[in-house]
């Protein structure tokens, strides 16, 4: 009887508390709500919020030396935080904050520019040396407040920024952004200004602005010193642009065109009218093979003349992965620029290229010669490159079917005779002194260990534990190398804008190599990648992943784990 009694108490316990495992299962899902302070790292406080209500909308302690300025959803300061939406996930919420010291730096204009005042501007590198053509002024009694009057065309292309301009060897002047405001910032652009977008950026406050409707514009512009993604951009239109002449200045420029001291077109490459009757220009100059150009009809980039406008018979060809002109000899060349009235405002474009002898080095020079395979086998040819060009397209090698070039690399000059790599997107500084160089180039087989570095630059999250950014340098994530040409990497992505490319280190030294959507197996039908992202890898989908490259074929397998 006493068993009977004590199994009853049992069952009646259980039925007790089956009945608080149903209310518990009425319950909603709870997530967490966390409230960083100005570093982004710092919580100031948590919150749980049951699935489907809205978190608390709330002001943080005062600073002594920071304003608080409202809540975003983003770190960039994108989107504000909206507090009447549903919570679904674990949110991170970001506070800005204005601080109190006073911004000394120098703010330009930068951009392509069809005006008088701005056409030589050339995205800032002639700020170096005419920076009181470009720069924002104080505004009088206001705090990091900078104002700006210019004129602005149909078509023009700016940002704002700060800029640094680094001396390389031989007196070479590099332009480097160290920081920028973009289209993001601009408050209501409506039909006047467009988002042009960044290659290098996906931050909508680094997007270039484009110019819909000519006028006299008048910018202010409010900063911070520590987050260039606080501040604002005003706009007001004063009044009509002054008509715009069709002052043609042509110069030509590609991988040849070194700037002068950091700034403008070197005057070797500005075009001399030979027909002052007509619109007829003509030059000479000597190219190596490899060597790109587009003519500028007005020295700026918004008309561009490329390979299209080559006339019959011309000494170059329209370079096949690309739409520059592209020389095809070590030699000397006479190039014809002519333009002929369309209409109003219209003029259409015919160049002509001419090969009228060898090559004739100038001062400082270093001379190499190129050794690769070709379809002839064996074939050699020779390259100048000059102080503060850019290097040619190299000829791509004729491989065999399980080879992959890795880059192409100086032989014999590092350290112990060892190979160095070429830093594809920098400047070349010469001095004269390599007169029996050697350019070569690397490839990687099946069978044996690859050598290069992938790396991963980007945002929204972390790979293989380390944030990602966009910034390069000491920042970039490099993949793991897990076999002879296998690379991998986890990413954790939790960010509103989930953004990368992949990159390649040859001999130390980042090469042009950036892999995007295209380079994903079946990137379009993986339904956590957005297809149309084909400048970036863009994911659409919070999770975890893991992103494995195989550096014989170049092709990215991307799988979703959690």
């Amino acid at each position: 009887m006493k068993k009977r009694t004590l199994l009853l108490i049992v069952l009646a316990a259980i039925l007790s508390l089956s009945c608080i495992g149903f209310a518990a299962c009425t319950q909603k899902t709870t997530y967490t709500v966390t409230y960083y302070d100005m570093d982004q790292k710092t919580v100031l406080k948590t919150e749980k919020v049951a699935e489907g209500e809205k978190a608390q909308e709330w002001t943080p302690e005062e600073k002594a030396d920071a304003d608080f300025l409202g809540w975003y959803a983003t770190p960039d300061y994108v989107f504000e935080f909206d507090f009447d939406a549903a919570i679904t996930q674990d949110t991170p919420v970001y506070s800005m904050w204005s601080t109190a010291e006073e911004d000394t730096r120098t703010w330009m204009i930068a951009g392509n520019f069809q005006g008088e005042d701005l056409k030589n501007n050339n995205w800032g590198e002639d700020g170096r040396l005419n920076a009181d053509k470009y720069d924002f002024e104080p505004v009088e009694g206001e705090f990091n407040t900078f104002t700006l009057t210019v004129d602005l065309y149909e078509g023009d292309v700016f940002q704002f920024g700060v800029f640094r301009y680094d001396e390389k060897p031989g007196g070479v002047y590099e332009r480097a952004w160290e920081h920028q405001k973009g289209f993001g910032l601009l408050e209501e652009p409506g039909d006047n200004f467009t988002d042009e977008g960044n290659y290098l950026a996906s931050e909508v406050n680094k997007h270039d602005i484009g110019v819909a409707i000519s006028g006299t514009y008048e910018f202010t512009m409010q900063t911070d010193v520590n987050n260039d993604n606080i501040g604002t951009i005003t706009w007001e239109r004063l009044s009509d642009a002054p008509e715009l002449e069709a002052l043609f200045t042509p110069t030509i420029y590609g991988t040849f065109n070194g700037y002068v001291m950091g700034a403008n077109i070197a005057p070797e490459y500005v075009m001399e009218q030979t027909d002052t009757a007509g619109y007829e220009w003509s030059l000479t100059a000597s190219m190596n093979q490899g060597d790109l150009m587009i003519v500028l009809p007005f020295n700026n980039y918004n008309a561009q003349v490329t390979g299209g406008t080559l006339t019959e018979g011309s000494d170059a060809v329209r370079n096949p992965v690309g739409y520059e002109i592209m020389f095809t000899e070590t030699a000397k060349y006479e190039i014809q620029l002519s333009i002929t009235a369309a209409g109003e405002d219209e003029y259409t474009y015919a160049v002509t290229v001419d090969n009228i002898g060898a090559y004739e080095a100038g001062a400082k020079e270093d001379k190499y010669t190129v050794t690769y395979r070709s379809a002839e086998e064996g074939t050699d040819y020779t390259i100048y490159l000059k102080n503060g060009a850019r290097y040619p397209l190299f000829t791509d090698p004729v491989l065999a079917e399980n080879e992959t070039l890795m880059g192409w690399h100086f032989v014999g000059t590092g350290a112990n005779g060892a190979n160095e790599g070429i830093p594809e997107e920098s400047t070349y500084a010469a001095d004269g002194t390599v007169q029996d160089g050697e350019i070569s180039y690397g490839v990687t087989k099946e069978g044996e260990r690859d050598t290069r570095q992938f790396w991963i630059k980007g945002t929204g999250g972390t790979a293989n534990g380390k944030p990602l950014s966009w910034n390069g340098g000491d920042e970039n994530v490099y993949l793991e190398q897990t076999g002879d040409h296998e690379y991998t990497a986890t990413l954790v992505l939790d960010g509103a804008q989930k953004e990368m490319q992949v990159c390649e280190d040859y001999l130390g030294e980042k090469t042009d190599t950036y892999l995007r959507n295209f380079s994903i197996v079946d990137y379009d039908k993986l339904e956590f990648i957005d297809p149309e992202g084909l400048s970036n890898i863009r994911f659409s989908q919070n999770g975890t992943y893991t992103l494995t490259l195989n550096s014989l074929t170049m092709k990215i397998t991307v799988v979703k784990v959690a």
